[in-house]
């Protein structure tokens, strides 16, 4: 008989309710950990067939489902940043690329727009033609229209290296 409840622990909860704060409480104030504890880890792989000698999986729910894994699925940007950037989990044992593929989908979206130098002098220049009598609807048109182009090439880099 198997059950069709997926038991979580108190983190797996704050995660699955997008509840950053609540997560933050939990780990860094009352200490809930985020990976198994193992008491060897020779010889242990990753996904590339890397040796890993340091790597201690997330906690996962009774479905096998990773901390990772829902947080991936609830596309919340701040719970993964605080597990992937400050906890410094591995995005690499998400084996669900749809997931993956969504929530770094949710990340590109939040990105704020990133300007580069040329970007910023083609602003400036078209700031003083707007000083000399031109109309301010270039300067708008054109703010507009960077605002809607694709991600940066350091976006777009960044989303190359991820997959």
């Amino acid at each position: 008989f198997k059950s069709e409840r997926d038991d979580m622990f108190p983190v797996h909860c704050a995660i699955k309710g997008k509840s950053e704060k609540l997560l933050r409480w939990l780990v860094e104030t009352q200490c809930c950990p985020l990976q198994m504890f193992a008491t060897s880890n020779k010889g242990s792989k990753s996904s590339t067939g890397k040796e890993m000698d340091n790597y201690l999986p997330s906690l996962k729910t009774s479905k096998g489902r990773t901390i990772l894994d829902l947080a991936m699925e609830s596309e919340d940007c701040g719970i993964l940043r605080f597990l992937v950037k400050e906890k410094e989990l591995s995005v690499f044992e998400v084996k669900d690329l749809d997931i993956v593929l969504r929530a770094m989908d949710t990340l590109i979206k939040e990105q704020p727009l990133i300007r580069d130098e040329s970007t910023e002098s083609k602003v400036n220049s078209i700031k003083i033609e707007t000083k000399k009598g031109t109309s301010s609807s270039a300067k708008d048109n054109f703010t507009k229209e960077k605002t809607m182009q694709a991600p940066s090439n350091a976006v777009a880099e960044k989303v190359k290296a991820a997959c």
